[in-house]
């Protein structure tokens, strides 16, 4: 029965579990104005989706700013989940995802380009943690995305082959990620990254009621 070959399902963090860019950006851009900088959308759209390393390597190419990443993470990151934590709960819909799987006996992971400092924070605070058996970051691969290593980690660790696995991403960097390690791809993407290229999707959805057990299954029908 084809069904039976959906083994596990990958979450991305950002836009995905959480809405954190309007609060990233948000403060990104509060802190380079403070530099007397600023960013564009198109400078946005080319951060979407890769690690905060990366993102300080992009800043400091284009602007020549001189900061060490416990620095640039202090200034961006820490305030931005800080005010997230305080206004945002998880999505009602995306809790109802999570029971189904988890009742019907579907492993699930997380694999983001976000920290460990993070992440399993983030996760206990939303008091979620226990729908994930693999949680992978890049500061737990040596590449981060949008090289295929956080899935093919998360997939490791889950015991599973990749190749019956579906991954939920909402920039064009993550699915390429989740493709190259072998994932089926569900594009589900936020405001900010919707005018971008989803065509290397298997499937494009708008929001988390699109996405159901089900469908899940029907990819390897």
């Amino acid at each position: 029965m084809g069904f039976l070959m959906l083994e596990a399902v990958i979450f991305d963090f950002d836009g995905i579990i959480v809405y954190s860019q309007p609060y990233y950006y948000s403060e990104m851009a509060r802190f380079l104005k403070t530099l007397h900088k600023g960013i564009t959308q198109n400078d946005i759209n080319d951060l979407l989706g890769h690690s905060f390393t990366e993102k300080l390597e992009y800043l400091k190419t284009k602007f020549g700013i001189e900061l060490s990443s416990v620095e640039f993470l202090s200034k961006t990151a820490d305030p931005a989940f800080e005010k997230l934590l305080k206004k945002e709960k998880p999505s009602p819909v995306l809790l109802s995802l999570l029971k189904s799987l988890k009742k019907a006996g579907i492993p699930l992971g997380v694999a983001t380009a976000n920290s460990k400092k993070i992440v399993p924070f983030v996760l206990d605070a939303f008091s979620i943690s226990n729908y994930f058996s693999a949680v992978v970051t890049t500061d737990d691969v040596v590449n981060s995305k949008p090289a295929p290593d956080v899935y093919l980690k998360a997939v490791q660790l889950l015991g599973k082959n990749p190749k019956n696995c579906v991954a939920i991403e909402d920039t064009p960097v993550g699915i390429a990620s989740a493709k190259a390690a072998g994932l089926m791809v569900i594009a589900m993407p936020t405001d900010y990254s919707r005018k971008l290229d989803f065509s290397e999707a298997d499937l494009i959805v708008s929001c988390f009621d699109e996405i159901n057990l089900p469908l899940l299954r029907g990819f390897f029908k």
